[in-house]
């Protein structure tokens, strides 16, 4: 059943028809618009999904491939491979020519150091891409993945030039699918620092506050204070004139980082901002991380000069 619906999409205004033997009863598969009602079925099963735009759906029909595309808000990538007809599992050379097409005919269209992967790219797109071969070439007997050259860099030279003009015609979707993808890359990397500060700061919580650093472990958190010096002569200096009840130290080595230009995923992972963390107890398993803080004010004490400008 699902073979002649899928072959219905296929061959638009063919009408298929099943027989029962035994009673003889019989189902018809139709689809007037082909692909495009593919599209629209398998849309329409997913809740909350809608087009990115107006005119999202790209269409390539040649006597090599068939592809029909839209971009929409869905999570995950749903687009499904074919070859003449017969549905690849785990798709192949026809679906990554596809994507790595895709990736560089949104790249004029990307805003500068918003960049993202393939992996950002497949998010949301939707649809069908049937290579029409002669005696294919498959990974294995049961054909889960084309793996054919024949469907690899000519249909990326063919769907070069259509996916080209087809964004050219549509630049405020090329731009809307660039600035997801870069929020979708942002995301996941914030995500992927979360997990990784977590183990970070388990370890950090196992062997102990930083041997430098000089504590006030007998006050409550709300009289608390971590004060971040420029370094050891720095801490010298504060040593003698704090307040060992309520006043902890800690000093940083020098220009930590260039927090403007640093990904999310390098930055908390920096040790010295790793240790920040520890000491104020930021919990980042919490939903919200500054909940249960162990100190109550955190004083930037530095120079003023350029290097003081750029720690604080």
């Amino acid at each position: 059943l699902e073979y002649l619906q899928t072959s219905s999409y296929f061959t638009p205004g063919f009408t298929w028809t099943l027989t029962a033997a035994a009673s003889g009863k019989t189902k018809t598969y139709h689809s007037e618009n082909g692909a495009l009602d593919y599209i629209t079925e398998y849309k329409s099963k997913l809740p909350k999904v809608a087009s990115m735009k107006p005119d999202s759906i790209f269409i390539c029909s040649s006597p090599v491939m068939d592809v029909a595309v839209d971009f929409t808000t869905a999570e995950g990538n749903h687009l499904k491979g074919f070859t003449n007809g017969l549905f690849n599992a785990e798709g192949g050379d026809h679906v990554d020519s596809f994507f790595r097409t895709l990736q560089k005919s949104l790249e004029p269209y990307k805003k500068k150091g918003k960049d993202f992967t393939l992996t950002e790219i497949k998010e949301g797109v939707l649809g069908i891409v049937n290579a029409k071969l002669a005696a294919p070439k498959f990974s294995s007997q049961v054909k889960v993945k084309l793996q054919d050259e024949r469907a690899a860099e000519p249909f990326r030279k063919l769907l070069q030039v259509e996916l080209d003009k087809f964004f050219k015609k549509n630049k405020s979707l090329a731009e809307s699918i660039c600035v997801r993808c870069a929020e979708l890359k942002n995301l996941r990397s914030k995500f992927l620092a979360s997990k990784q500060v977590v183990m970070e700061l388990r370890k950090i919580a196992k062997k102990g506050f930083p041997v430098k650093a000089l504590m006030a472990p007998k006050c409550k958190a709300s009289e608390r204070e971590l004060y971040l010096v420029e370094g050891d002569s720095a801490m010298g200096g504060i040593t003698g004139v704090r307040n060992a009840h309520f006043q902890e130290v800690f000093p940083l080595k020098g220009k930590i980082m260039n927090a403007h230009r640093a990904t999310s995923a390098k930055f908390f992972l920096n040790e010295e901002v790793l240790n920040i963390l520890a000491m104020i107890g930021f919990d980042p398993k919490a939903a919200d991380p500054y909940s249960n803080l162990r100190v109550s004010k955190l004083v930037f004490m530095t120079d003023a000069d350029a290097d003081g400008f750029h720690i604080s």
